[in-house]
């Protein structure tokens, strides 16, 4: 897991590695609690 964020903004950057079996469902459970999702 890496993340990147600045002081003072809303929004920052999180990378993951995970299994790719658990990728789609990973995706679908994040982009139902709102975060936006980059491949």
């Amino acid at each position: 897991m890496r993340i990147e964020h600045a002081t003072g903004q809303q929004a920052g950057l999180v990378q993951l590695m995970v299994e790719p079996k658990a990728a789609v469902v990973l995706t679908g459970a994040l982009r139902e609690r709102g975060w936006a999702i980059r491949q």
